[in-house]
Formats: structure tokens, sequence, C-alpha cells
């Protein structure tokens, strides 16, 4: 890639070939950190960091390797959370047009900021992250609102105010079940136990 870089307007291309990295991780891991030095070019963007994502989930490279990249990821993170907000702004439905399961004009397009949810997890809290995660959250999103619960319950981060809320919530309370009975953790609510629970 140093020598003769893939370049396409067919995006799926380079996604394949970053398809093929995933499916082989333990070798492919060798590429960090140096694939970031293509992350500035924008067909590279969201394939690097799909593919650093996974690799971090699967705890196969530390979140120091790619340190001297997280400014740079964070500025990203805050300019797609921009893109979200201002999409949000335009694709309300009117409260009169809303059925209870409805909250948008189409499909919320939040595959980018989850990228970068995942990644900013496993940094060590700042403020600067602190504050962009309160954005999010503030952004009331369903499928970021799911998101960041998991996340929160992966990190040990999540307190028993958001349980409970989420348990309220039909949208989360199903996940925060599974959350809770994947912690093997028990929570009282409203005189009901939901303790070691068993998902079927």
């Amino acid at each position: 890639m140093e020598y003769d870089l893939p370049l396409s307007e067919n995006i799926y291309l380079i996604s394949g070939m970053f398809n093929n990295f995933i499916i082989n991780q333990e070798n492919a891991k060798e590429l960090f950190p140096k694939i970031f030095q293509f992350y500035s070019i924008k067909e590279y963007q969201n394939p690097v960091l799909e593919f650093c994502e996974a690799l971090l989930e699967k705890d196969l490279i530390a979140i120091k390797k790619i340190k001297a990249y997280q400014k740079m990821i964070l500025t990203n993170a805050k300019l797609e959370y921009k893109r979200v907000k201002s999409w949000k702004a335009n694709n309300v439905i009117d409260e009169a047009e809303k059925d209870e399961d409805t909250y948008y004009d189409e499909i919320a397009p939040v595959e980018d900021m989850l990228t970068f949810l995942n990644i900013i997890y496993k940094y060590p809290k700042n403020k600067d992250s602190e504050t962009l995660l309160s954005k999010i959250k503030a952004l009331d999103i369903p499928e970021l609102n799911v998101e960041l619960l998991r996340l929160n319950f992966v990190t040990n981060a999540t307190t028993n105010t958001e349980i409970k809320k989420a348990l309220q919530n039909k949208e989360t309370a199903f996940l925060t079940l599974q959350l809770l009975a994947n912690k093997n953790m028990s929570y009282k609510i409203e005189k009901r136990q939901y303790s070691k629970c068993s998902i079927t």
C-alpha cells in the first residue's frame, strides 16, 4: 500500500480490501499503527476506522498504539456529530404526524458516529471526549441511545439511574435485560426483580 495505494471511485473495492483484513485479524493487526497514514485520504477514512474498531473490540491492539491519532479521531468525531445534529434538525417529524414508533422522516445516518463511539470509549476519559459524549447523548436518537447504553455496560460506566431509565423505555428495555444478564447483574425496580436474567 505504501508503494502503490489502491484508489477507486467504487468505495466497495476499498471496503472489500479492509474486510479481508478484518477476517484475518491476527495477521492484519500488524498493520497498526502505520495504516493510519492513509486516514487523511477520503476513501480510506471509514475503512481505517472500522478496521481499528474491529481490532479494539477483540483487544488485538492496545489503544496506546493509536494514541498519536487520538486528537485527529476526536476532531473528526466532532464533525460527524455536527452532521448528525444537522440531519436531525432537518428530519424531525411534526408532532401531529408522529406515531409512537416513528421519530424521523428517514433512518438516522449514524453508522459513522457509531464507529467513532466505539473507538472513543476505548480511550481514557478526558474533558473533550466527555463533552462530546454528552452532546451525542443529548441528540436522543434511538440508535445512538442503544449503543451508548451498551458501551456503558461494557465499560462498567452505567449508573442505577441510567438502568432504571433504560428499563422503562420500550426501545431499550429488552437490551437492558440482556446486558444485565450478560453481566450477571441484579437490579431491583418498582418491586420487580431483574436478577441473573435468562433471555431465550
